[in-house]
């Protein structure tokens, strides 16, 4: 399947040079003239990457990062700065941007960091291993497909080793503590599936029960959530477990 990439910038003829030279190169292309087209395009494509001017009429670039970013900082695609103001180079880098080139540039550094970026785009797969397809399994889901994971649903143990014999989690998140599962028992098997077992697992109930923090986290997982109010801690979460990895 071809990559769909974002191209966001006043320049026409720019804009049309780059798409011209991504479609030839088996890629598909949309194009916007300013941040609030971009916005708008989005609501109608998923792109690979977005390829972002800084300066432009409407909404510049700066603001239409912030219009997508996350709540943990991110945004739920990989970002390509271009701009001829290079002092914004380390403002990106903060923010996560997946990479700056300045302007003037060749066309074919372009397509060069284009390839390296859509060549790591594959996502980290988080296993959400829940028993019953709820609102909350829902919400959690879609905040965390907002913040660039792969969610791998998962519904028992035995789907649970079967997956992850052929493509090991990046982290789990598991419902605990439904009375008719004994969740102290399944994370324990998480925790002696091969591939699993250095991988952070969040363990959560809005059960609400106060046993379940200690017997879960006793039982091997990382970090329980007790009912959170707010679905984007569990993306707050897995980024708090994954920087203390790196």
């Amino acid at each position: 399947m071809a990559r769909t990439i974002l191209i966001i910038d006043d320049e026409k003829n720019l804009a049309d040079l780059i798409a011209h030279q991504l479609k030839s190169r088996g890629y598909y292309t949309v194009t916007a003239a300013n941040g609030q087209e971009g916005l708008d395009k989005l609501k109608a494509i998923i792109p690979d990457l977005i390829i972002l001017d800084v300066n432009m009429p409407v909404m510049n670039g700066l603001d239409f990062y912030r219009q997508i970013m996350t709540e943990t900082g991110r945004t739920p695609f990989p970002v390509l700065i271009l701009t001829s103001r290079q002092e914004l180079e380390k403002t990106f880098q903060d923010v996560q941007a997946a990479g700056f080139l300045p302007k003037p540039f060749l066309i074919e550094d372009l397509i060069r960091e284009v390839e390296k970026i859509t060549a790591g785009v594959n996502k980290p797969a988080v296993f959400l291993f829940e028993f019953d397809d709820t609102p909350h399994h829902q919400k959690i889901r879609q905040v965390l497909s907002r913040n660039r994971y792969e969610v791998c649903d998962i519904k028992d143990l035995g789907a649970f080793k079967e997956l992850a014999a052929g493509k090991p989690p990046r982290a789990i998140i598991f419902e605990y503590g439904r009375t008719d599962h004994p969740g102290a028992e399944i994370l324990r098997e998480i925790r002696n599936t091969a591939g699993t077992e250095h991988c952070p697992v969040i363990a959560y109930s809005y059960a609400g029960r106060e046993e379940f923090e200690r017997e879960s986290l006793a039982a091997g997982a990382d970090k329980y959530l007790s009912a959170p109010a707010r679905y984007e801690v569990f993306a707050e979460a897995l980024q708090e477990l994954r920087s203390r990895e790196e």
